[in-house]
């Protein structure tokens, strides 16, 4: 090649001397020298243009030294085998979320490391490297090295014609199934296999190896949702606390392990930004919220960050997220220019998100604390998960329905959604107006709570203690004395912190008016004018007394 380009430039300087005397054509010899001198400058090294080209030709290569007794050749990334005697199929298979590619010979053609996971019939999963030479244009397989069985993959370089390997391995204390040792192991090609340079623990894993780092989301659950295109949703951990953007808006919230367990994770409340989003975006965003909040374990997969959820039926979910690229370093002599607040959570002072975010590492705290205590079994594979069903109470009786059994029959379920949107904000005044209106009765509203009671409470919450038996009967007649022009409402609205309200009926037997006094927040039973006793049933009349409170102080009367 030198000797090419040498010649080239004598005759170019022969040229430019001659051409002050007379024109010259240069010899064919030249034109032929020149051209091939282009062709072999423009010459391009061959290389696989994306992940996905790289993925397709590992995916569908034949790979040796895995087995002594057969060949492993890939389809779409997956091969399988039988065992005799053995019901379930053995697989290898190509882990493509994470690959690499570099030059490990030094012959300037691009080479690619291929991880493969042989998942036997037993627990076992082992993890190999496999050196591909010119993967781009003649891939060739060396032989496999192990980097050992179950581990979590962090990351895969190549440089400098090095391999260098992140990940969580057993160590001291572990079982097989669960490393919590970072280490890092360095290969370089020998032999068409990547021998070992050295191989380091780096400390036991811990939470605060995610701090300082900004992770998007690229699935909702383990490859079966990715996030939408476009979307960006991240997460960042700052020591105690986790924040970033849904997708549409920021949010922050209190997150911890437990001292023992440093995988495991557990979210407090979501504070997010209320931004009006697109309806995908926003739904997409609250399945994210959701899940975060369920949180029970984080780890890594294929070189992704990997947390854990528990999903509805008891089973587990993964929300999958990929690390950025840390920024750029700055220079000193750089200035920089402090950005104007973007969004309603970058213009909350520093000092109260200090304080929000000791506030919620306390409460979580004590949360941890209980979990570690009392229900440590919630977050071991196959322990009891809550809410429980209702227990045998010897003091809180079953909730009695009958009553409403006919009611609910009737109740459809599109009057229901039809009345959760209604009711939603809706105070007392407001349900007095949607009844004035004929928008609502009584009876029914009896019947949508009932209704959401016996969805919500039997066998759930367990939080309601008894209902009234006669309450769609009382209903019925305040809907008839609406009807017949008759309201309470007006009467009992309060006018000043003391003062009496007497109810509009007479007790006939004894002649007198029952009246509530609401003083400094606390009600008074009294009969009019003198002070009386207030017990629930009348002395030998078999009257019942019934009290109500409508926006206020409170009413009473003898039924």
């Amino acid at each position: 090649m030198k000797k090419i380009y040498t010649n080239i430039a004598v005759i170019l300087i022969l040229m430019l001397l001659l051409a002050g005397c007379k024109a010259v054509t240069a010899p064919a010899a030249l034109d032929q020298a020149a051209t091939t001198v282009a062709t072999e400058t423009d010459e391009q090294i061959p290389s696989l243009t994306s992940q996905a080209d790289l993925v397709a030709t590992l995916g569908n290569l034949s790979y040796t030294g895995l087995f002594s007794d057969k060949l492993v050749t890939l389809i779409d990334g997956t091969y399988t085998y039988t065992e005799v005697g053995v019901p379930a199929k053995p697989i290898v298979r190509l882990l493509d979320r994470i690959t690499a590619t570099g030059d490990l010979n030094g012959d300037g053609a691009e080479d690619a490391v291929a991880l493969l996971e042989h998942d036997t019939t037993g627990t076992a999963r082992f993890v190999f490297a496999v050196p591909v030479l010119a993967v781009a244009s003649a891939p060739a397989p060396g032989l496999p090295h192990l980097l050992g069985d179950r581990i979590q993959l962090k990351s895969l370089d190549v440089a400098d014609g090095k391999v260098m390997v992140d990940y969580l391995a057993q160590g001291s204390g572990d079982g097989d199934c669960c490393p919590t040792w970072n280490v890092r192991s360095i290969f370089a090609l020998q032999d068409d296999t990547l021998q070992e340079e050295s191989t380091e623990q780096l400390g036991k894993v811990s939470g605060v190896d995610l701090v300082g780092a900004t992770w998007r989301l690229v699935d909702l659950n383990d490859g079966k949702e990715p996030v939408l295109p476009g979307a960006e949703l991240t997460l960042e951990f700052t020591g105690d606390q986790i924040r970033g953007s849904g997708g549409c808006n920021n949010y922050y919230a209190a997150a911890a392990t437990l001292p023992d367990a440093p995988q495991t994770f557990s979210v407090g409340p979501i504070t997010a930004t209320e931004m009006a989003c697109p309806e995908d975006i926003a739904k997409q965003e609250a399945i994210f919220f959701a899940r975060l909040a369920k949180a029970v374990l984080w780890g890594y997969k294929e070189g992704l960050l990997e947390i854990s959820y528990e999903q509805e039926d008891n089973s587990a979910g993964d929300l999958l997220f990929e690390q950025l690229p840390a920024p750029v370093a700055m220079t000193e002599a750089t200035t920089v220019t402090e950005p104007a607040a973007t969004s309603a959570m970058d213009a909350i002072p520093q000092a109260d998100l200090e304080l929000y975010a000791a506030a919620s590492a306390a409460s979580m705290g004590a949360i941890n604390n209980r979990l570690l205590n009392d229900c440590l079994e919630t977050l071991l594979p196959g322990g009891r998960q809550f809410p429980l069903a209702e227990p045998n109470y010897n003091a809180k009786r079953p909730l009695e329905l009958d009553a409403f059994s006919a009611a609910l029959a009737g109740f459809s379920s599109e009057r229901s959604r039809e009345l959760d949107a209604l009711l939603v904000g809706k105070n007392i005044l407001d349900l007095q107006g949607l009844m004035a209106g004929g928008e609502l009765t009584a009876e029914e509203l009896v019947t949508y709570y009932v209704d959401r009671i016996q969805h919500y409470d039997v066998n759930k919450l367990n939080s309601v203690i008894e209902l009234n038996p006669e309450a769609l009967t009382i209903a019925a007649q305040l809907d008839a004395e609406r009807a017949a022009g008759t309201t309470w409402s007006a009467a009992w609205h309060p006018r000043a912190a003391e003062r009496q309200y007497c109810d509009r009926r007479s007790d006939a037997h004894h002649g007198r008016r029952l009246c509530v006094t609401q003083l400094a927040g606390r009600s008074r039973c009294h009969d009019c004018p003198e002070t009386a006793r207030c017990r629930r049933h009348h002395p030998g009349e078999g009257k019942s007394l019934r009290m109500g409170q409508l926006h206020g102080p409170m009413y009473a009367e003898w039924v």
